[in-house]
């Protein structure tokens, strides 16, 4: 199955099938706006394409019309890529605020691929106030894309919060054909939970809502939902027959965060059915796919050690190495998302059998799942080592030894340079930084600087430590 070209746009395109109003159309610019959404729905994307080009070949259309006409064609032309033989330019337009938050969205998506995930989910608020000004269908459709990156962040709370508002504004403009999409986000926070029973009825809820309304968004992540919450509930037979169904439907839909989680459920089931040394070859194997997914890492925040465990189980320890090492350069890249941090010391632990390094990680984590996780991992062990632990030299974050030094209280820090310290723990880059308390970031890192030689210090890491254990 040929992977899209997109990750961020797949799973709202249904929302993009109706424009709001289509003032001043002639007829046949009409029936060409009417082919170019149904094909959007059912996954036509030249279809979809060549009816949007129609209707912008209009000399005279309303401002607003060719705004989101040309937003719409911009979708299809990035799910297209290559194969659409035309430049994304939009028909030529490039003012309106639903094209400017559909841009957002799709520069979002590059931080994301990038691994820069605070500035990607940035991009995306940005993109939901741009949208206030384009209309109920576009605002719904970047809070959409918010809540997924919140989803896929496990930034839980937030996440749900955002699409209880998303399902209010359904309710209020009457947006019922785009109930699959908030189901299938709730069915991943369930699962996120460790609530597989009630992830299985979001996911069917989801994938009900959209045979009803004759689309297949939303579907291939609610049928990944399915196949993982079978597997926590031990039925690997439904767990692969969702998988099964998923791979069988249109590639548009099926989307690069979709086909890493399904290349993560084919290496859980290798392992139940036929051990490590399978499990391992589907690793190696799936490598490429799982690696370019940020939520791979963060999703289920024990994926990296599992497969470092599966890996170093099978003798394989240059891929068991491969799995710690990006984990942990995703982690060094978002020192703000602790999440990371804790799931690249669990990897790291894994490898080297560290058990003691597993037990001091269960008394800092702070996600239930990964520390019920631990415990079971931990209970299983030998006192010293791992099933299949072999030990090698120790190197890389996961293994620094705690920061020394005076703490922040003691540190006799400037009013401002306490300033930056807290939102730099925040998360927050450089360049937010500056945003926020309205310097340059310039001055950012020369205040960094000098915050790193009070607290004896050398990177933006340590500071990250410190302040967590201040607080």
């Amino acid at each position: 199955m040929e992977s899209p070209v997109n990750p961020q746009v797949g799973d709202v395109l249904y929302l993009m099938a109706t424009v709001e109003r289509a003032e001043g159309l002639t007829e046949s610019q009409l029936s060409g706006l009417s082919v170019g959404s149904a094909a959007l729905v059912r996954g036509d994307m030249p279809a979809a394409l060549a009816g949007f080009d129609i209707v912008l070949a209009a000399p005279d259309l309303t401002e607003q019309t060719r705004d989101q006409v040309a937003a719409l064609r911009l979708l299809t032309v990035t799910l297209l890529g290559d194969r659409a033989g035309r430049a994304a330019d939009s028909g030529g337009f490039t003012g309106g605020p639903a094209l400017r938050a559909v841009t957002l969205c799709l520069r979002a998506d590059r931080h994301w691929r990038a691994g820069e995930l605070a500035e990607a989910l940035w991009q995306n608020q940005l993109a939901e106030n741009v949208a206030a000004e384009a209309g109920p269908v576009w605002h719904v459709y970047t809070r959409l894309m918010s809540a997924k990156r919140l989803v896929d962040m496990r930034v839980t709370a937030r996440a749900a919060d955002l699409v209880a508002r998303v399902r209010d504004e359904q309710d209020r403009y009457g947006l019922h054909a785009f109930e699959s999409i908030p189901a299938a986000l709730e069915a991943a926070l369930c699962l996120q939970r460790d609530e597989p029973e009630a992830a299985l009825r979001f996911a069917t809820a989801a994938i009900g809502y959209a045979q009803r309304h004759r689309t297949t968004v939303a579907v291939p992540r609610a049928l990944a939902v399915s196949a993982l919450a079978h597997l926590r509930l031990g039925d690997i037979g439904s767990a692969t027959g969702q998988l099964g169904r998923m791979r069988e439907l249109p590639d548009y839909f099926v989307l690069p965060d979709t086909v890493a989680r399904a290349a993560l459920i084919d290496i859980a089931v290798a392992a139940r059915r036929s051990g490590p040394d399978a499990a391992a070859g589907l690793v190696r194997a799936g490598w490429p796919v799982i690696e370019a997914e940020p939520s791979s890492f963060l999703e289920d925040p024990t994926t990296a050690g599992v497969l470092t465990g599966m890996s170093v189980r099978a003798g394989d320890l240059a891929t068991a190495r491969l799995v710690v090492e990006a984990t942990e350069a995703l982690a060094q890249r978002n020192p703000g998302i602790s999440l990371l941090y804790d799931a690249a010391r669990y990897a790291r632990a894994v490898l080297h059998g560290d058990a003691r390094a597993l037990a001091g990680l269960l008394d800092s984590v702070s996600d239930p799942y990964l520390s019920r996780h631990l415990r079971t991992a931990i209970g299983a062990a030998p006192t010293d080592s791992l099933p299949g632990g072999e030990r090698f030299p120790a190197e890389g974050p996961a293994h620094q030894p705690p920061a020394t030094g005076p703490g922040l209280a003691d540190a006799e820090l400037t009013d401002r340079e306490h300033e930056v310290a807290g939102l730099v723990g925040r998360g927050m880059t450089n360049r937010q930084v500056a945003r926020a308390v309205g310097i340059t970031e310039h001055t950012v890192n020369f205040h960094l600087r000098k915050i790193y030689r009070k607290l004896d210090i050398s990177s933006r890491a340590e500071l990250i430590r410190r302040i967590a254990r201040s607080g």
